[in-house]
């Protein structure tokens, strides 16, 4: 194969910012491919904002129609974080590319030698970074690249804060999806501060749309006593409205379930919720990922 260049990030989620990037690798590198790797998890971090599944899904779908473009889903497989020295060593044994270009975002050069094997890596690769907020370097080349104001952090961040404005940063092919989500997930927000407000205790938001389960959304609380949660399933209805629940369980007010479509929501008295211990399934689920 001839030369290639490889892109890796978290891509949590995509945006314009790394299509931009992608296309001034083909216009000033010499490339025949460009290899996208989504990580499953950042080695430098501990934790993700949206699930590698969906993620990898997303890439996928941004990138399906362009022919020199391959997304791999090497370290997501894995289920686990991995260095990139493992991950270009597969590269270059799978497809044997004459050299191979890595791409890496500049406020990465600060601590580029921490990194797996640099060294080794170093070796293999050709560091072409790409420029962001005016971050000076020297030691290696640059990726001629107008810098824009867009980042996987600015859109975390205006998805939590419920501003949609920031669907404008994302590729057409997933602002639907990031909609959807918005939605949905200002939802389970509002039920968690309803719940609260009533004084309910120890509430957890299970997020599961990438397990088998067959909700998105589980959210589990604990009422002081049965009275109570009765009163606490009496609120939703009145602030949700009652249409939005496909159905209601509290027959037994010790453990009241409500169903509302993609989301589930338990209201449990605290002995029934040490009982049944439902949150553990539910964590257990979740690492499955």
């Amino acid at each position: 194969m001839d030369n290639i260049a490889v892109f890796g990030g978290s891509f949590d989620p995509p945006h314009l910012g790394h299509k931009q990037i992608v296309n001034s690798a083909f216009l000033h590198l010499d490339i025949s491919q460009l290899f996208i790797v989504p990580t499953f998890l950042n080695p430098f971090k501990n934790k993700f904002f949206f699930s590698p599944k969906i993620r990898l899904k997303w890439i996928k779908d941004i990138f399906q129609d362009s022919k020199n473009i391959d997304v791999i889903d090497y370290e997501i497989s894995k289920n686990k974080a991995t260095p990139t020295i493992d991950t270009i060593n597969f590269i270059k044994k799978t497809y044997n590319p004459k050299k191979i270009y890595l791409l890496i975002g500049a406020d990465n050069v600060e601590s580029l030698h921490k990194w797996h094997k640099f060294e080794e890596l170093s070796k293999i690769v050709e560091f072409v970074i790409i420029p962001r907020n005016g971050i000076e370097f020297y030691r290696f080349n640059k990726l001629p690249f107008d810098e824009i104001n867009i980042s996987s952090t600015l859109i975390r961040n205006g998805i939590l804060n419920n501003d949609k404005s920031v669907l404008n940063f994302v590729p057409k092919e997933i602002s639907n999806n990031l909609g959807d989500f918005m939605d949905r997930l200002q939802v389970v927000e509002k039920i968690k501060i309803l719940l609260d407000e009533k004084k309910a205790e120890n509430i957890e938001i299970f997020d599961l749309k990438d397990t088998d389960y067959f909700v998105d959304y589980v959210v589990i609380s604990t009422a002081l006593v049965d009275k109570h949660a009765l009163a606490l399933l009496d609120y939703l209805k009145q602030e949700l409205k009652q249409e939005n629940f496909l159905n209601i369980d509290d027959e037994n007010a010790e453990w009241i379930v409500a169903d509302l479509g993609d989301i589930i929501v338990h209201i449990f008295t605290e002995n029934q919720r040490k009982k049944f211990n439902l949150e553990e399934f539910l964590t257990k689920l979740k690492q499955t990922l």
